[in-house]
C-alpha cells in the first residue's frame, strides 16, 4: 500500500513513533516469549502422557517430530527478531508505513508458524485422546458399563465445560474401578471355591475307590464263606453217611455174634 503521510506533524511525532515501534517489538517479543512457553508446556504434557501409557509406542516419533520441529521455527524465526524500519521523518512529514499481508515482520510470521505448529500438535493430543475413550469404552463394555459420562472429545468445548467434562471422566474411572474391582474379588471368590471342589471332588474320588475296596473286599468275604458254608455241608453229609455205615456194621455185627450163639 501507498505509505499514509501527514502534511503537518508535530515536532515530537517521530518521538512518539520510535517509542511506538519499541513497545511494539517489546510485546512482540513478549508474546514469543509466552507462544514459546505454551509451546513447551503443551509438548510436556504429551511426553507425561507418552510415559504414563496413555499414548501408544508408536505416537512417539510424531511427538519427537513435532517437538523439534516446535523448538527449530522458534529458534529460527520466533527469537531472530529484524530490526523495522525506522520512521521516515521528511521536511514535509511522518511518513508511516502500512505492511501488506504478503510482508510481515519476523513478530507476525513467529505467530503464524506458532499457531501452524499448535494445529499439529492437537492432532497428537486428540489421536491420545480417542485412544484414552476408546480404551475406556472398550473397558466399559467388557465390565458391561453402558453409559459413562464424560465420553465426549474435549477439542470444541469451551473450558467451563471442560472441567466439567474432566470431573465426570473421573467418576467414570471411579466408577469403572470399583465395577472391575468388585468383578476381581467376584472372581477371586469363585476361584477359592473351585478349589474348594476340586479338592471335595478329589476327596469324593478316593472315597469311592475306597467305597469300590471294600465292596471287593465283602463279595471276597462272601464268596469265602459260601464256599466254607459249602464245604460244611459236605463234611455233614459225609459224617452223617459214615455214621449210618458204622450203625449198620455194628448191628451186623451183633446179628452174627447172636447167630453163632
Amino acid at each position: 500500500q501507498e505509505p499514509v503521510s501527514f502534511q503537518e506533524p508535530p515536532s515530537d511525532l517521530a518521538e512518539l513513533g520510535a517509542r511506538c515501534r519499541g513497545l511494539r517489538h517489546e510485546e512482540t517479543i513478549q508474546r514469543q516469549k509466552e507462544g514459546l512457553a505454551e509451546l513447551r508446556g503443551r509438548v510436556k504434557v504429551l511426553e507425561r502422557r507418552q510415559c504414563s501409557g496413555a499414548v501408544k509406542s508408536n505416537s512417539e516419533p510424531l511427538v519427537v517430530r513435532m517437538k523439534d520441529f516446535a523448538e527449530k521455527i522458534v529458534q529460527q524465526r520466533g527469537l531472530e527478531l529484524e530490526p523495522a524500519p525506522v520512521p521516515r521523518v521528511g521536511s514535509m512529514g511522518l511518513s508511516l508505513s502500512l505492511q501488506v499481508p504478503g510482508h510481515i515482520p519476523n513478530g507476525g510470521s513467529f505467530r503464524i508458524t506458532n499457531s501452524t505448529v499448535s494445529l499439529e500438535m492437537p492432532e497428537a493430543t486428540d489421536l491420545g485422546e480417542k485412544m484414552y475413550l476408546d480404551v475406556i469404552g472398550a473397558l466399559g463394555s467388557l465390565v458391561e458399563m453402558k453409559e459413562l459420562s464424560g465420553m465426549q472429545p474435549l477439542q470444541h468445548l469451551p473450558q467451563e465445560r471442560r472441567a466439567e467434562v474432566g470431573l465426570q471422566r473421573k467418576k467414570a474411572l471411579e466408577l469403572l474401578y470399583r465395577k472391575i474391582r468388585n468383578l476381581q474379588v467376584h472372581l477371586e471368590r469363585k476361584e477359592k471355591m473351585l478349589k474348594d471342589y476340586e479338592g471335595s471332588v478329589e476327596q469324593l474320588r478316593q472315597s469311592q475307590a475306597s467305597l469300590r475296596k471294600c465292596q471287593e473286599d465283602i463279595s471276597s468275604l462272601e464268596d469265602e464263606a459260601h464256599r466254607e458254608a459249602e464245604e460244611k455241608a459236605l463234611l455233614r453229609e459225609a459224617l452223617e453217611r459214615m455214621q449210618l455205615q458204622l450203625g449198620q456194621e455194628k448191628r451186623l455185627q451183633q446179628a452174627a455174634k447172636r447167630h453163632k450163639v
